[in-house]
């Protein structure tokens, strides 16, 4: 049960700017060597975190603009989610 326990969570709401992704990016690098990920493991968090906010900021069609990353830290895990208010699109 020991990765089941909720050790710690951090939230972070960005605005949906440009090179303000590095702020999420530079969160998840110290979370991650706080973890002592090693500089392979922590190179590739790095980079999927700018991959999804870029991501989001591209193709979110959210009022507010922002973007909401939770990191949930677990004793072996790492977990971020990244959301926004954005809304779907349907096309025909």
């Amino acid at each position: 049960m020991g990765n089941s326990v909720l050790k710690n969570q951090v939230c972070l709401t960005i605005p949906m700017r440009r090179v303000v992704e590095l702020t999420a990016v530079q969160l998840a690098s110290i979370i991650s060597e706080s973890m002592s990920f090693n500089d392979e493991q922590i190179e590739a968090i790095q980079l999927g975190m700018l991959e999804f906010c870029i991501n989001a900021f591209e193709h979110s069609r959210s009022s507010d603009q922002k973007a909401v990353i939770e990191s949930v830290i677990r004793t072996n895990e790492l977990e971020f989610r990244i959301t926004d208010k954005g809304i779907d699109i349907i096309r025909m």
